[in-house]
């Protein structure tokens, strides 16, 4: 793993442990999860998340979640690696739903069905969804934007909203 690759990482461990500590009490809104999640893709911290960002991230979050380093994404690595939402789904009483959620999404993003996301699948996944996040081809995104465009982020966030 590149230093820059550690870098990300450390982005959204950071964001993970901030949305769990700061909610002891009571699960963050799904709008406070979304801006932290982007918060944490934002890499230069200037309030948005550029096209390059975005990748960054995704390259990051692959390596995180390929627990068994075998280059590809199983279903288990997928469902067991979370950004906050589970937490917020766990304090609504929506775990299932949430999980069901999350398998579906883990289906799109196995373009091809063999059982595992492979890092072309991700990547373009991704790209896919910064595109359509991008309304107006700007080349940078905000939280908001993620939510609406994104459809795994909007997938997540329906499972968790109230």
């Amino acid at each position: 793993m590149t230093a820059q690759f550690a870098k990300r990482l450390g982005y959204a461990a950071a964001s993970v442990v901030a949305l769990a500590a700061g909610a002891a009490s009571a699960a963050p809104a799904p709008i406070e999860a979304m801006n932290n999640i982007a918060a944490s893709i934002d890499a230069n911290i200037d309030g948005v998340v550029t096209a390059a960002e975005h990748l960054d991230f995704t390259v990051a979050a692959f390596v995180s979640m390929d627990t068994d380093e075998t280059r590809t994404i199983e279903e288990n690595e997928f469902l067991g690696w979370d950004m906050g939402f589970a937490y917020i789904a766990d304090g609504l009483s929506k775990l299932d739903t949430y999980g069901d959620v999350k398998a579906d999404v883990f289906a799109a993003w196995d373009a091809d069905g063999d059982g595992a996301i492979s890092f072309a699948e991700a990547n373009e996944q991704a790209a896919t969804e910064f595109i359509n996040s991008d309304a107006d081809g700007n080349s940078e995104v905000v939280a908001r934007d993620l939510a609406t465009g994104s459809t795994t982020f909007a997938a997540l966030l329906t499972a968790v909203r109230l």
